[in-house]
């Protein structure tokens, strides 16, 4: 008998259990990083933590080609001197629990300009997301999701977007990019 022949890969996601030798949960998950454990042996089960807020201490200019931090309840830019506006305040929640605070123009993809934390966890585990796959933005109009002509297509509450044509998300928007990288837009109003 194999060594690994009772062993089995639990979904990060749902927590379903699948065969070692699967690469996929049947929720869509990439398992291959996924420790393999024993039938049975649940994960310790700790109480859900709430979801971070998107309050930023800082206000940044909503202008893409400035986007500097500004002091809190600044009205003009220090940089630029243009209005600083009502732009709201969002973050995205990825499946692993960290939260990007959506900036003027947030990059997700696997190539540098991207966080490069968020570049790195994509590469290791997200390949099928596209080098510069999508871009979030928040402005004054709100905050919208754009795919930059991705190969494998970004998904707004399971619709596929058109490529380059800005679409605006709405707060608990579920954003999909690729197969398997699904992540909540959270957005604040005052």
């Amino acid at each position: 008998m194999s060594e690994s022949a009772g062993l089995v890969r639990r979904c990060p996601a749902c927590g379903e259990e699948s065969p070692h030798t699967a690469l996929r949960c049947s929720c869509g998950t990439l398992l291959a990083h996924v420790d393999l454990t024993a039938p049975g042996e649940a994960p310790t089960v700790t109480e859900p933590k709430p979801l971070p807020s998107c309050v930023d201490t800082s206000v940044s200019c909503p202008h893409p080609d400035c986007g500097q931090p500004n002091a809190p309840g600044a009205l003009r830019c220090t940089y630029c001197d243009r209005p600083l506006g009502t732009t709201p305040r969002a973050c995205i929640h990825w499946p692993w629990g960290e939260t990007t605070i959506i900036g003027p123009e947030t990059l997700v993809g696997r190539v540098p300009g991207v966080d490069a934390s968020l570049a790195g966890r994509l590469a290791r585990d997200f390949d099928n997301v596209s080098r510069r796959h999508a871009v979030l933005r928040a402005g004054a109009d709100g905050i919208t999701v754009e795919d930059l002509g991705s190969s494998n297509g970004t998904f707004v509450n399971d619709i596929r977007l058109p490529a380059r044509q800005p679409i605006r998300l709405h707060d608990g928007a579920r954003v999909r990019f690729a197969a398997d990288l699904a992540a909540t837009v959270h957005i604040e109003h005052d």
